[in-house]
């Protein structure tokens, strides 16, 4: 069973961990947004799951004016194809609706990524063009989401019962 938390510092490091390999043999992936990730980390900006007590996702978030942001998710590639990206994607969305803001958006990089973003209710910001292969830029309202009944996670933010 996944858990939804913030993540501890050992988790953090776990995720800096994997991300460096990643970058080290891929030359891909996320570590190149270190100093992102650890500013997110230190303002608890920043949710991870885990899988048998080891960190494998995690995504970072800002609180904006107009709402909020997922800035960058990221599932561990031996983790993904588990739903546990959806589930993730759902106790985070859940939790930045809780806090309040009126709408999350989402830059899909790659835009082949918007396809799960719609899945789970994204859509497109009418009359905001973009150019092919750049990032398709996402919101979704409070009032278009639709909450399942939740249980809380560690750090007291809810992660999705029934997520698939």
């Amino acid at each position: 069973m996944a858990t939804f938390q913030v993540p501890s510092r050992l988790q953090f490091e776990e995720i800096l961990s994997w991300l460096k390999r990643e970058q080290e043999e891929d030359y891909d992936g996320f570590y190149c947004k270190k100093d992102m990730l650890v500013e997110a980390f230190y303002d608890s900006q920043m949710h991870c799951v885990l899988s048998e007590g080891k960190a494998v996702g995690f995504d970072i978030y800002s609180l904006l004016s107009t709402g909020a942001s997922i800035d960058i998710f990221e599932i561990h590639p031996l983790h993904r194809r588990k739903r546990l990206g959806t589930q993730l994607a759902r106790a985070t969305i859940e939790h930045l609706f809780e806090l309040g803001v009126a709408q999350v958006a989402v830059n899909c990089t790659p835009a082949s990524s918007a396809t799960f973003w719609r899945a789970l209710g994204f859509t497109e910001r009418a009359n905001v063009p973009h150019m092919v292969g750049e990032a398709v830029r996402l919101i979704m309202s409070r009032q278009s989401y639709s909450f399942n009944a939740t249980v809380t996670c560690r750090g007291g933010n809810p992660a999705p019962s029934g997520a698939r």
